[in-house]
């Protein structure tokens, strides 16, 4: 055969190969136009051969996948070697289809050729699997339960020994506090829930799952982590188990909470200071508690059965009457009357009056019915509605008065308020404020309470706790006269007197008082002068236990002005270049002796109290006055100073702010 008829044969193999191939055949330049392409290639694009010449293959591509197209091109025109990519093509009878392309350059790298095969079918079955897959996972990793997935772990006899952790989900992963990598492929005994505590035996979970083919439930509490968990287990082949933990300790604590709850409600029945009584339907005593037996003398076996009529209640002429017709007349009467008195009879025949209430309790079906009874001893429910009603009272005079003394309420108000509580309040007032020791006000509340009551006097006047101490009210007939004054002292005296009767010594007690010096002088303001009284008279007049408001002289003036900018400014006036000094010793050494010095004693006495020699006490004179820059032999420099020390000394002793309590 000559060399023409070889090439002729040559090109006809490769026109035959090229026109019926199975896959398509294209050839491309640079910049992607069709230079030739068979029918397989033509029909995968959906065109007719003979139309695709000169058209850009990067029309058919998917807008998507239009950069990875290019990225191909270039790749293969530069290259010596075969590139391949996976693109989406739009197929011009509106199909989506995903093709794969390899493609190598010619010699001359003016074209390339490329085969294109049809992978739709099994990037369909790709992106499923890929999409189930990351659904599963999805659902995994978001289970409400923590779940692992463990694979049987034998030793050379075959014996189950461990297990290794395969698959586990994040909940799991946050039970035992670790990450995913320090769980997957681990072994169990390292690593697992029951790897910490040697209490669990899980392989003959596994054998017993094994052989039923069941899944195995069971409760388990994990010391370690203080947590219930309802464990289900399977066993799908005899190399896997999975568990399933359910964390029920909130659960298993509301259980506790209810157990003890109806522990607590048996505790309470048990030991309530009150009869405590079930009858059934018929009137039948089903149970009573251990005060109720105790109150009517009875044993339990001897009541617990017999009809209520008859035994607790003795009707008259009882023997001609059957006692359970007695009951169904009284049933009638129990949704009228839920309480009433019921004359009841003790074991020895002792006749009792006791207070009942009745409540009808149906079972779940709503048939028979049984009679919930509590009764109390009439005359203890009186005694102690007269203590509720001492109670009240009390409380209503506390807040009355504590209003008025606050300003909440006028002064007319007050006096009216208070006379329908029985109090006959007439002006003028004297004014007693009582303050007990803080320790003994919280050890000894019930002592303080009767001491509260033994002040009230019904007629004239009140008593009352507030924030501060005790209070006590009362009208005085001369707030003019001469003897005003003793009245009060005498009354705040006697006061004093009857504390020792409660246990309070007289070191513990400390009264402050004021009285109206003239009718319309209100119970608020005599309360705010008794206060100042009772919080700055130990300053002015230390040692004493009854201070009044007359006790503080020219100091009312100040009191009531103590905290404002101006006092401030007077102390530091005064005093401000000895306070300022750094020394601390040296300067309450040099304060105490200024304090002796402006209180007018000798200068004999003052050396002798401060146990100093005279000449050092000229010495510190000078130096007071050289820091202070004033003559300590002026008497009205004197009186300055003793006012800013005194002033000083108020400012430091007060617990409350008393500038708010006046007007």
């Amino acid at each position: 055969m000559s060399d023409q008829n070889a090439l002729d044969a040559a090109q006809k193999l490769f026109n035959d190969l090229f026109e019926y191939a199975p896959v398509g055949y294209i050839v491309l330049n640079s910049e992607g136009q069709i230079g030739q392409i068979n029918p397989s290639g033509a029909a995968l694009l959906g065109e007719k051969q003979e139309e695709m010449v000169g058209q850009f293959f990067g029309g058919f591509v998917a807008d998507a996948d239009h950069g990875n197209f290019i990225d191909f091109l270039q790749r293969t025109f530069q290259s010596d070697s075969r590139e391949s990519c996976e693109l989406g093509i739009n197929n011009k009878r509106e199909r989506l289809l995903f093709v794969h392309m390899e493609g190598i350059a010619a010699a001359n790298k003016e074209e390339c050729r490329v085969i294109l095969r049809d992978v739709t079918e099994s990037r369909i079955v790709k992106e499923s699997m890929s999409f189930n897959e990351a659904k599963y996972r999805a659902l995994f990793e978001n289970l409400s339960v923590a779940f692992t997935y463990q694979q049987i772990v034998t030793d050379s006899n075959g014996q189950v020994c461990d297990s290794i952790i395969l698959e586990a989900n994040p909940l799991y992963c946050g039970m035992l506090g670790k990450t995913l990598p320090e769980l997957i492929g681990k072994k169990k005994s390292e690593v697992g829930l029951f790897s910490l505590s040697s209490d669990f035996d899980w392989k003959t979970l596994y054998h017993r799952g094994l052989e039923t083919g069941q899944p195995v439930t069971f409760e388990y509490y994990a010391e370690t982590l203080k947590r219930w968990f309802l464990i289900i287990a399977f066993v799908p082949s005899t190399q896997h188990i999975a568990f399933i933990y359910l964390d029920t300790t909130e659960t298993k604590e509301k259980e506790q909470l209810v157990i003890e709850s109806e522990k607590r409600y048996r505790s309470l029945v048990r030991e309530a200071n009150a009869i405590i009584m079930i009858l059934n339907n018929d009137g039948e005593i089903s149970f009573m508690n251990e005060f109720g037996l105790a109150f009517f003398g009875y044993r339990n076996e001897d009541l617990i059965g017999k009809c209520v009529f008859g035994t607790i209640v003795c009707p008259e002429n009882l023997k001609d009457r059957d006692p359970r017709q007695l009951f169904k007349k009284f049933k009638a009467k129990i949704n009228r009357h839920h309480r009433g008195m019921i004359e009841s009879v003790t074991v020895s025949g002792q006749r009792v009056l006791v207070d009942w209430t009745v409540q009808e309790c149906r079972n779940f079906i709503g048939e028979e019915a049984n009679y919930v009874a509590v009764g109390i001893d009439a005359i203890d429910a009186k005694r102690s509605q007269r203590e509720l009603g001492k109670l009240n009272e009390r409380n209503r005079r506390k807040n009355l008065f504590n209003d008025g003394i606050n300003r909440r309420i006028s002064q007319s108000e007050l006096v009216g308020a208070a006379r329908q509580l029985g109090i006959m309040l007439v002006p003028p007032y004297l004014f007693v404020l009582i303050d007990i020791g803080r320790q003994n006000k919280s050890e000894h509340q019930g002592k303080v309470e009767n001491f509260i009551e033994l002040l009230h006097p019904w007629d004239t006047g009140a008593a009352w706790m507030t924030s501060e101490g005790i209070a006590v009210v009362k009208s005085l007939q001369d707030p003019s006269g001469k003897d005003a004054l003793k009245v009060v002292r005498a009354t705040a005296d006697e006061i004093l007197n009857k504390a020792p009767q409660y246990g309070f010594s007289n070191k513990d007690i400390h009264v402050g008082c004021a009285h109206s010096t003239h009718p319309m002088q209100s119970i608020a303001e005599l309360y705010d002068q008794a206060y100042a009284a009772l919080s700055y008279g130990p300053v002015i007049h230390a040692g004493r236990l009854l201070h009044h408001w007359d006790d503080l002289g020219f100091y009312q003036f100040i009191v009531k002005d103590l905290r404002t900018g101006m006092a401030q400014q007077f102390v530091q006036d005064q005093l401000g270049p000895l306070m300022q000094m750094n020394r601390t010793g040296a300067r309450d050494e040099l304060l105490e002796t200024l304090r002796e010095i402006v209180s007018g004693t000798s200068a004999q006495l003052i050396s002798e109290r401060l146990h100093i020699h005279r000449q050092t006490l000229v010495f510190r004179k000078k130096g007071l006055e050289k820091i202070l820059g004033v003559d300590l032999d002026s008497a009205e420099v004197i009186l300055n100073i003793a006012i800013a020390i005194k002033m000083m000394s108020m400012t430091e002793q007060e617990q409350k702010p008393i500038v708010t309590r006046y007007p």
